[in-house]
């Protein structure tokens, strides 16, 4: 985890708005990594996390079903 926090690394989390994606979102900005999370329902639980953390995490829908 210093080596996150010593590069600022940047992680792509699909499926980042719950379950383990989420939990893993909130590790690695906590480590003082840079996130880029997606969701498809759950915007509400990555503003959340954001808020709560008060770092910037991008965060970007995705519909599998208008492809």
């Amino acid at each position: 985890m210093k080596l996150i926090k010593k590069e600022k690394k940047k992680f792509l989390i699909l499926g980042g708005s719950t379950g383990i994606g989420l939990a893993l979102s909130a590790l690695i900005l906590k480590s003082g990594g840079l996130v880029t999370s997606n969701y498809n329902q759950n915007k509400s639980n990555l503003l959340i996390l954001n808020k709560k953390l008060k770092k910037k995490i991008k965060i970007k829908k995705f519909d599998i079903n208008n492809i």
